[in-house]
């Protein structure tokens, strides 16, 4: 295995210089993210420069011509940089690194061409809304740049409100991370916590509670996906009834059936299997609703999978790819270890 693991991250390595699209899900970020993140678990200094080659070349995309980048690509590649930053993998003045980046997503957001991508019909605007949050954050209070920003998510937020639908709310059939309301709950709470639009979120809240309300998910892995964004949402807002909701979904669901069951063999990785589901278990840590479970499951059922065949087409993305799941499954097995 570990020669095989060896194999994949060169793999890896060489697809980061093949692949143009700088997003974190399936470009040239994400494999940045795993290489630091890689180096960080393994003290490995290749890994490490690897990461930083790969941090180089998206720099270099950025620097040729960045108004031809996409708004998601540019809000992704913001949202990466803050990460690395804020993990000291990278050093530099926040404001100052991504004072370009912000400049070209506010021209982007404000031309009437392109108004088309602040629509519910993807997760960009989630990115979008995520970023803004992120920058507002990183802004001294009362300043020009933390108005605008203000301005900027109010704008997005009112757009992509007067686009949803009912089918918004809806599960997907099989468990995936592009089931659009979870992150929505968790990026309105992101909002709400920065404290400068609540009169409005609280009337939003209320006016989509119903339908939120009338929706327990089929999946049990669906289940627990829902369950991060309301609880996260209630924790900022405090509103007591989400709670019964809450109480409902927490004490259903079960984690043999998501495992054993409702995930398919290939099912392992960030965005729609065994990864995801690890992720969220422990994103819930951190809450008051903890999920008990074991990471030797975990970690068997990732290696019993057969995307590790050698005949198996292997995908090196990483939120969809064999570069997240090494991540994660390096992430169970340190946690095995330390047990």
């Amino acid at each position: 295995m570990n020669e095989m693991i060896i194999q994949l991250n060169l793999q890896i390595r060489d697809f980061a210089n093949e692949i143009p699209g700088l997003d974190i899900m399936t470009g040239k970020m994400g494999i940045c993210l795993y290489f630091f993140l890689l180096a960080e678990s393994s003290k490995n200094k290749q890994h490490q420069q690897w990461a930083e080659e790969v941090l180089d070349d998206v720099y270099d995309k950025l620097s040729q011509d960045i108004t031809d980048v996409s708004i998601v690509d540019i809000v992704q590649v913001g949202i990466a940089i803050d990460f690395l930053l804020e993990r000291k993998y990278v050093t530099g003045n926040i404001n100052q690194v991504l004072g370009e980046l912000d400049d070209i997503l506010f021209r982007k957001m404000t031309s009437s061409r392109n108004r088309q991508v602040l629509t519910c019909e993807t997760h960009d605007f989630l990115y979008i809304l995520y970023y803004l949050s992120l920058r507002y954050e990183k802004q001294k209070p009362n300043s020009d740049n933390c108005f605008l920003i203000e301005e900027l998510i109010i704008k997005a937020f009112n757009e992509v409100y007067a686009f949803l639908n009912s089918a918004f709310y809806d599960e997907p059939v099989l468990f995936n991370l592009d089931y659009k309301l979870p992150p929505f709950l968790f990026v309105l709470s992101k909002i709400y916590s920065l404290n400068f639009y609540n009169y409005r979120l609280d009337e939003v809240i209320k006016e989509i509670t119903g339908l939120i309300q009338s929706r327990i998910p089929v999946l049990h892995a669906n289940r627990l996906y829902l369950l991060w964004g309301l609880v996260n949402l209630k924790r900022v807002t405090k509103f007591t009834f989400w709670d019964e909701q809450v109480e409902l979904i927490y004490y259903h669901i079960s984690l043999s059936k998501i495992i054993e069951q409702e995930l398919r063999n290939k099912q392992v990785f960030i965005k729609d299997g065994v990864a995801g589901i690890y992720l969220l278990l422990a994103a819930m840590k951190k809450t008051d609703y903890t999920i008990p479970y074991d990471p030797a499951m975990l970690y068997k059922r990732i290696h019993d999978s057969d995307v590790w065949k050698k005949n198996s087409q292997q995908v090196l993305a990483f939120a969809n790819g064999m570069s997240g799941l090494l991540w994660i499954e390096q992430l169970i097995k340190n946690e095995m270890d330390a047990i």
